[in-house]
């Protein structure tokens, strides 16, 4: 899982000689752009339904734009959208979609895209997709949740600076949420200006953790020209904050240096560092696991009078995230799988007393030539015997027990 998974090459599409389905894995994909976990279910006993006559496994076709969320080709039976008008593009097996469904036309958008299912979150619930190729119609189930959100959902504390007004009076609202971005010629008005030296401290819906490349992003609005940086940094506990690196001079490592792109009017999924512009932040560069509050900090932007002085946040969102306070990993069964054969094992976030979600995981097997492990927990069987796989997400771990046979 650790590494980019934009440098992760997504498997092939699955052959049509065994219905699409390139293994007995039907997983499970949430949460964010990113967040992507296959499952160790069998696809006979699984929730995903399809009405040919050989079960199709329904994967995110990797000649679609999945590309752009996870690079990586992982079966499906659940997809949770976690963020209004965030896409997901799916396609059962090797056949293309000609025909797709939702059952409640408000809550998800279904329609067709050079033969793939494109979904889009309208409203928090739960839908049923129906996809209909030449090998049958394939179901899944989409959950618009938006209970856990990967934005800002409060202000814990404010130091405005000199020059600072802009945007006041519509704290707390104008740093929640998702960001409005304005593209690299304009920056957005949708902004609270901290002034000169001032500091914001928010408090996410979730708990942002260490994933693949980039964990969180932070929006400012800035444009071709003009810039007012930032420096960032987070804590578990509100109390103890650990900042990234930031070179005011140069600008590298500060926020407020890349223009936001993502918006809620044009249906960028703000969670998607290639996509959504602003500033990624990666919680590894700084040692840390988990985090649930981000403090920013104006390094002596620009006053231009009109209350418009120092850095301008705009939102902040987790890439990576889990259930604030979630403790653990589950694990499914022991996982089995032949030489050459392909397996994504699911480890789902445990909180409480409930299963919250699937996550994509960074896994390394023991022995290391027992499987070759791709995208994050994608396992490739390279030779017989016995091993264990260990995954971990943010800063939870958790072990399986990995058999590969002839």
């Amino acid at each position: 899982m650790f590494g980019t998974l934009a440098a992760c090459a997504a498997p092939p599409d699955p052959p049509a000689a065994d219905g699409g389905n390139a293994s007995p894995d039907a997983g499970t994909a949430d949460a964010t752009a990113a967040d992507h976990g296959g499952s160790d279910a069998s696809a006979t006993d699984s929730a995903f339904a399809t009405d040919s006559s050989v079960a199709d496994g329904l994967v995110a076709d990797a000649a679609s734009e999945d590309a752009a969320f996870n690079r990586c080709a992982y079966d499906f039976d659940r997809v949770t959208l976690r963020v209004v008008n965030e896409r997901r593009w799916l396609r059962p097996g090797a056949a293309a979609i000609s025909v797709a469904t939702s059952s409640v036309q408000t809550l998800v958008e279904a329609t067709v895209d050079h033969g793939t299912a494109a979904i889009r979150a309208l409203a928090a619930g739960s839908s049923q997709i129906s996809m209909t190729s030449s090998s049958g119609t394939s179901h899944a189930t989409i959950e618009v949740d938006l209970g856990d959100s990967v934005f800002a959902t409060a202000v814990v504390a404010i130091s405005y600076g000199t020059g600072a007004g802009f945007g006041q009076q519509n704290m707390p609202t104008v740093v929640l949420g998702p960001p409005r971005g304005s593209g690299a010629a304009a920056g957005s008005l949708d902004v609270v200006s901290l002034g000169l030296g001032g500091s914001i401290t928010v408090e996410l819906g979730v708990d942002v953790v260490d994933g693949p490349g980039s964990d969180l992003i932070v929006f400012e609005n800035p444009f071709v020209g003009f810039l007012e940086t930032g420096q960032v940094a987070v804590s578990a506990d509100g109390q103890t904050f650990v900042a990234f690196a930031c070179d005011p001079a140069t600008q590298v490592g500060c926020a407020g240096v890349n223009p936001v792109k993502a918006s809620p009017d044009n249906g960028t999924d703000p969670t998607d560092p290639t996509a959504a512009g602003g500033d990624a932040f990666d919680l590894a560069t700084i040692s840390m696991t988990r985090a649930h509050f981000v403090r920013i900090t104006d390094l002596g932007g620009v006053d231009t009078g009109g209350g418009k002085a120092g850095f301008d946040l705009d939102a902040v969102v987790a890439i990576h995230s889990v259930p604030h306070g979630a403790a653990d990993l589950s694990a499914p069964a022991p996982l089995a799988l032949a030489v050459g054969a392909i397996r994504s094992p699911r480890f789902d976030v445990v909180a409480g007393q409930r299963t919250q979600y699937a996550v994509p995981v960074a896994c390394s097997v023991e022995p290391t030539g027992l499987a070759e492990v791709q995208c994050g927990c994608s396992l490739t069987g390279m030779m017989a015997g016995s091993g264990t796989v260990t995954a971990r997400f943010g800063d939870m771990t958790q072990q399986l027990a990995l058999t590969v046979g002839e």
